[in-house]
């Protein structure tokens, strides 16, 4: 508990809370110097202190009277101080770690709100790298956003989808191709005419397999002949005067 002692110009005490220690018709009263922290009330006019009365921290405060000299003196149990200073400390941390809880809490959210966006653009971008353009089709609730991501999942999506389209125009056109060029070959493999490719020298390049029949010559062998060496020489002097 906190008290308050009264103390006279001689370091007496006038009035404590125990009453063995105050001046009688009697007695003079104790001296404050024998009291815990009394030397140094008596040494300055106004202070503080901190100590350790019976086991308990304690401050005493003291301050003098203008008129008669007298000091005023009050012992306060140290916690009654720093009590609520640590109540409001105590508060003030849980108050501060309920506040840290809720701000990560916001920030996974939004984290999270943001970055599943950004994972499934990165997801539909590795199946497009392995021609899965179908992957796609999941980005129309990305794309949908009023926002950066919305128009990254739409321009992304369009893009996916015009690529898709050329491929399927492509794989069609090769389709064509390969139907065009097995009915050539078919018809330059069949007909009874030669069909070939020549050098500036009259040399075969390439010949049909109908010169087999007609100079009993492989295809494969035709490279080592030129068309001079099956024609008559006034018919060969005509065809290098063609060439």
């Amino acid at each position: 508990r906190d008290y308050v002692f009264l103390i006279d110009r001689q370091g007496r005490v006038l009035a404590h809370p125990d009453g063995k220690l105050i001046a009688s018709p009697t007695t003079k009263g104790a001296d404050v110097r024998t009291l815990p922290g009394g030397t140094e009330i008596v040494k300055s006019n106004s202070g503080s202190l901190r100590l350790v009365e019976s086991g308990e921290a304690r401050r005493i405060f003291w301050a003098t009277a203008p008129l008669t000299g007298w000091k005023v003196a009050m012992s306060v149990p140290e916690s009654f101080i720093v009590g609520p200073a640590t109540t409001l400390a105590r508060r003030t941390a849980l108050v501060a770690a309920v506040a840290v809880i809720i701000l990560i809490f916001v920030v996974w959210t939004l984290g999270h709100r943001l970055t599943r966006p950004v994972r499934r653009l990165t997801a539909a971008a590795e199946s497009v790298s392995q021609q899965n353009c179908e992957s796609v089709d999941a980005l129309h609730a990305i794309a949908s956003r009023n926002d950066e991501l919305g128009q990254l999942a739409d321009a992304f999506g369009n893009m996916v989808q015009e690529i898709a389209a050329r491929e399927k125009r492509l794989v069609a056109a090769e389709g064509e191709l390969r139907k065009s060029e097995s009915y050539y070959r078919s018809l330059i493999e069949n007909t009874t005419d030669i069909i070939s490719v020549m050098d500036k020298d009259g040399r075969f390049q390439y010949a049909s397999p109908s010169i087999t029949q007609i100079f009993g010559i492989k295809p494969a062998e035709a490279s080592n002949y030129r068309v001079q060496d099956f024609l008559t020489p006034e018919t060969s002097t005509t065809m290098e005067h063609a060439i």
